[in-house]
């Protein structure tokens, strides 16, 4: 998941919103999919790694707000 997010946020800056018709969810229901994964993993796992995922998430959300005005 880590590896997607960071893909998706930089593919989100080059492609802007079309990056979203790749996904079932399309932006809203991706990133809901992305921080319910996150959520989960949360539960009962303490990792590093999941810090890079809280970033890396928060990152593409913070770019996705640019991109939706």
């Amino acid at each position: 998941k880590l590896f997607n997010t960071r893909s998706m946020y930089r593919d989100l800056k080059d492609m802007g919103n079309s990056l979203w018709e790749r996904f079932h969810g399309k932006r809203d229901g991706t990133l809901w999919y992305l921080r319910e994964c996150l959520r989960a993993l949360r539960e009962g796992w303490e990792h590093p790694i999941l810090k890079a995922f809280e970033e890396a998430l928060d990152a593409l959300y913070e770019e996705a707000k640019r991109h939706s005005s």
